[in-house]
């Protein structure tokens, strides 16, 4: 009975394996940073919506004041 020991194709399988590892795991980074920068996009984007409608709302209230003033009705 003739054994063969060839060891050579370990390497190689090894090799794969691992630069298999390192795509998915870049892969994931990559996607969990296009996904934090989508949603810190979004945050931004209703802050200045937030504060848009909120001095929008102070300036109504000072218009309104200001008809109040000008045509003296009390109590607004």
């Amino acid at each position: 009975m003739i054994v063969v020991k060839d060891n050579r194709g370990q390497g190689l399988a090894l090799v794969i394996i691992i630069t298999a590892f390192i795509f998915v795991m870049g892969s994931g980074a990559v996607a969990l940073a296009t996904s934090l920068r989508k949603n810190a996009g979004m945050e931004i984007c209703q802050k200045k919506a937030y504060y848009i409608a909120e001095a929008g709302i102070e300036k109504a209230v000072f218009i309104v004041m200001m008809w109040a003033a000008l045509f003296g009705i009390s109590g607004v």
